[in-house]
């Protein structure tokens, strides 16, 4: 998947990423009125804003470079041919959910799978600064990872209202 990206095109399946679990954690945040469930996702959620805001600067950065604009159609085609909605087990969608504990562990999924395609592409970009981003985001999602994996644990050892 990783070889066919051009650092254009991985720039704007990164912010189709980051935007899906702004909505993925949105959602959360508005399903789930446990006070700490939702500030663990008021956060992620908007951790998810500032990374997809860091790939609209690494795109512009492109742009400004010489690279050409991408038209809608063209970034929405590129989403599409990822796939990102099975990448990422259509993760806005959590109607249905019942428990908190499936969102956490749907959330630990998105995660890791955010951490192996940021990992699949960051060594594609040149500059010194976008492997920065990369990695800076790398290590924010590791730590989302973390956060959910240790909530989840709390939740399951002590319900709800530890």
């Amino acid at each position: 998947m990783f070889d066919a990206l051009t650092p254009l095109s991985a720039a704007v399946i990164a912010q189709a990423i980051e935007k899906k679990g702004y909505r993925f954690y949105e959602k959360a945040v508005e399903a789930f009125k446990v006070p700490v469930i939702q500030n663990l996702f008021i956060t992620l959620r908007d951790q998810e804003k500032k990374h997809y805001e860091l790939f609209s600067e690494l795109y512009n950065d492109l742009i400004e470079k010489g690279e050409r604009e991408l038209s809608e159609d063209e970034k929405n085609l590129i989403v599409q041919k990822a796939n990102i909605d099975a990448f990422f087990l259509n993760m806005g969608d959590i109607t249905g959910v019942k428990e908190p504990e499936d969102v956490l562990k749907n959330g630990i999924v998105a995660e890791q799978k955010s951490i192996e395609f940021y990992n699949g592409i960051k060594d594609k970009y040149g500059s010194k600064k976008a492997k920065e981003i990369f990695d800076t985001i790398i290590l924010e999602e590791q730590q989302h990872e973390q956060n959910l994996t240790d909530m989840l644990k709390l939740v399951e050892e002590r319900g709800l209202y530890y």
